[in-house]
């Protein structure tokens, strides 16, 4: 079953080469490619401009995009109820801020470890004789 904002993808996306994993993926290795000097970086331009070209056909109107686009942020803004803000959703929590600021309610954040790997890995390559 997908979330409101997967069907709103798939809606949007139906038929798309960008929204395809292995076209993705095809990208991404060209990218990678690229990185690796194994690829000409001239020639990764023209794939994504294979792709641009193909989904603009497809792709809905801008109005469509809009108005779907609208609609998921006013999803996860007044129906997604978060565990991290106690069952509440983030515009609930936003009011309750606005109308006592004197007596701001604080949600702990739990950092993503996948991020603090990253950063990790960063500081390690910083610190890497040249």
């Amino acid at each position: 079953m997908l979330t409101y904002n997967g069907q709103v993808q798939a809606i949007l996306c139906e038929g798309t080469m960008i929204a395809s994993p292995a076209v993705t993926k095809k990208l991404q290795n060209g990218m990678k490619s690229v990185k690796d000097l194994k690829m000409d970086y001239r020639k990764l331009p023209m794939s994504v401009k294979k792709i641009v070209t193909h989904d603009l056909s497809i792709i809905k109107t801008y109005d469509e995009m809009k108005d779907a686009f609208d609609k998921t942020i006013d999803y996860y803004i007044n129906c997604d109820l978060q565990e991290r803000f106690g069952g509440k959703t983030a515009g609930q929590v936003r009011a309750e801020a606005k109308a006592d600021l004197e007596h701001i309610s604080t949600y702990k954040i739990v950092p993503d470890k996948r991020y603090k790997e990253w950063w990790n890995k960063i500081q390690a390559n910083k610190n890497q004789p040249a």
